[in-house]
């Protein structure tokens, strides 16, 4: 490992630490709205929004008790940087009033009153947000051999942002996998389709073995693993930086080449129309399959 990325993560280390213990000290509870935090250890790609869209999807479909049950009001809060998530949570749930926002905890007071639940997608290192419900998206980081310990597993040394010490015990915690038939996980991310807006699947397309992945997200890697297992094997895969504000234009030089290019849903909300038109452009669709048990566990935070 290079030295400069080990000297940047005793920085970074000690700026949290002060940082925390001079910006975020622990605040007021919520006086009506559960609050709940989505987070992980990682400092990105655990697949947050897509379990927050699942999430309050679950919530949404609880309407209580009674002949007179209403629907419980969801807010949801993203950071301010990313934009393309809260567009894709805005067109995923038209029911839940979303809301970009840099203080996650001064955002989450102004919504008390006007909401049941108000659920925080990322915030896992926001020590203001007292009372709140966490629940850690974890990818191996549960396991002894994995537990973030030391100043050197944190970002740009490491992967993550946080160690184990920074937090109290999460409410729950679900052992994240894309491969049903290998991970002993109990929350499974997986494609459901590939398609253009024609609703043509890349499969059918004779060029599919040319395809371009082109992506700007938190980790590109276990996205292309979950294209190849759907079937999709590209020839070429091009990172961006996540919530890439020059996606677009990298998008038109591929679209350019004639070859199909594949994109996933938080991605595709930065493209224009005349783009998300071409029938060379093909979008992911991803699921998220939560098993019965934390369903249940879920139900009754």
């Amino acid at each position: 490992m290079k030295p400069w990325r080990l000297a940047a993560a005793a920085l970074y280390r000690a700026g949290y630490v002060l940082h925390h213990k001079l910006c975020l000290k622990p605040g007021r509870p919520l006086a009506h709205a559960r609050l709940i935090v989505v987070g992980s250890y990682l400092a990105g790609g655990a697949g947050k929004t897509p379990f927050c869209i699942w999430l309050a999807s679950f919530l949404a479909s609880r309407n209580g008790d009674g002949e007179n049950a209403q629907p419980p009001r969801i807010a949801i809060l993203c950071h301010s940087k990313a934009k393309d998530e809260a567009e894709l949570l805005g067109q995923k749930l038209p029911f839940a009033r979303v809301a970009t926002t840099q203080n996650r905890y001064i955002a989450a007071h102004a919504l008390d009153r006007h909401f049941d639940y108000i659920i925080c997608d990322d915030g896992f290192e926001d020590s203001r947000l007292a009372g709140a419900t966490t629940i850690r998206l974890d990818w191996g980081e549960g396991s002894t051999a994995k537990i973030p310990n030391k100043w050197s597993d944190l970002i740009p040394a490491g992967k993550y942002r946080s160690l184990f010490c920074d937090h109290g015990e999460a409410a729950l915690v679900l052992r994240c996998g894309n491969d049903p038939a290998l991970d002993n996980a109990n929350v499974y991310y997986l494609i459901e389709g590939v398609k253009n807006n024609r609703d043509k699947s890349i499969l059918e397309n004779a060029r599919a073995k040319e395809a371009t992945v082109l992506c700007a997200i938190g980790d590109p890697r276990r996205f292309v693993e979950d294209l190849e297992r759907f079937g999709v094997k590209p020839r070429r895969v091009k990172k961006r930086p996540d919530h890439d504000s020059r996606f677009e234009s990298a998008l038109a030089r591929e679209l350019r080449s004639g070859r199909p290019v594949v994109i996933t849903e938080k991605d595709a909300v930065k493209v224009a129309t005349k783009f998300l038109q071409s029938a060379n452009l093909y979008i992911a669709r991803q699921k998220v399959v939560v098993s019965e048990q934390i369903q249940q566990k879920i139900a009754y935070l």
